[in-house]
């Protein structure tokens, strides 16, 4: 079996591709872990939405904590999503040729 030089340019660009994806992989789950948060915290909140809702006494106060419940959903809820961050992410891990992981050992 040919043992790989430290030194040898290719293993040292693999390395370095290596370590680019694998902070892009990093990076794109804590984007996901971040969203999974967001939406938690959100439903959380919806939680109390639907609470006020059952025992406001009117269609009209009903109407009311939905409007409430839109208003939080387009002002909180979608901006605290971080979409971009998401989308930022899946565009970098496209833009290095994977490596195998299996290659490396």
């Amino acid at each position: 079996m040919k043992k790989i030089s430290n030194t040898d340019p290719a293993n040292k660009k693999s390395q370095s591709l290596y370590s680019i994806q694998k902070i892009r992989r990093d990076r794109a789950k804590n984007a996901l872990l971040e969203t999974k948060i967001s939406l938690e915290m959100a439903s959380r909140e919806l939680s109390k939405f639907i609470d006020v809702f059952q025992i406001a006494r009117t269609d009209e106060e009903k109407a009311n904590v939905l409007n409430q419940c839109i208003r939080y959903l387009a002002q909180n809820c979608v901006s605290n999503l971080q979409l971009s961050q998401l989308a930022n992410c899946q565009s970098e891990l496209t833009q290095l040729e994977p490596i195998n992981l299996y290659d490396r050992l």
